[in-house]
């Protein structure tokens, strides 16, 4: 398949496909990925699939958000089909799933329909709260790295008493 690099649409449904490990170096043009009914439980090899638009993986193995977070990060990704996976149990699974594509979550289909108002906003409400308890950790790190700047700094001007023991 590393040869086909003008290949924009690739449908292998129905062909009991477990992984996806690596197929970005494989399938670097393609915008219509179908993976249909097969036994995929991870999206990971999907990472860098920068042209992809539209994906669909219904009728698989993908059980948790988590599942699909590499994918959340492809800018043309704007379609992506899961219906059938055991992801749909997952309370909320839809806003779960949009939260991993960040700002662009608004324009991202899942299972061919746009997120409602009340979705949005609980996405939206969800990016704000990890954006606020990530910078609060940076705070925390850089104010621990100055605290440890300091106890050097001291520590460096003390005399330090060597001792030594004998034993006869």
């Amino acid at each position: 398949m590393q040869h086909l690099t003008m290949l924009t649409e690739l449908d292998l449904s129905y062909n009991a496909i477990e992984s996806l490990d690596s197929w970005y170096t494989k399938l670097g043009n393609v915008k219509q990925l179908h993976l249909a009914g097969n036994k995929i439980s991870s999206l990971n090899g999907l990472h860098k699939l920068y042209s992809l638009e539209f994906l669909d993986v219904r009728d698989n193995n993908v059980s948790s958000p988590e599942d699909i977070k590499s994918v959340g990060s492809l800018p043309c990704l704007d379609h992506l089909i899961l219906r059938g996976n055991p992801i749909r149990h997952v309370i909320e699974y839809r806003t779960k799933v949009l939260e991993h594509f960040g700002e662009r979550a608004v324009e991202v289909k899942l299972d061919s329909r746009k997120p409602d108002q009340r979705e949005v906003d609980t996405i939206l409400v969800r990016l704000a709260l990890r954006k606020a308890r990530e910078e609060k950790e940076k705070q925390i790190q850089r104010k621990t790295l100055e605290i440890n700047e300091q106890v050097k700094l001291v520590f460096s001007h003390r005399p330090i008493l060597l001792f030594s023991f004998s034993v006869r």
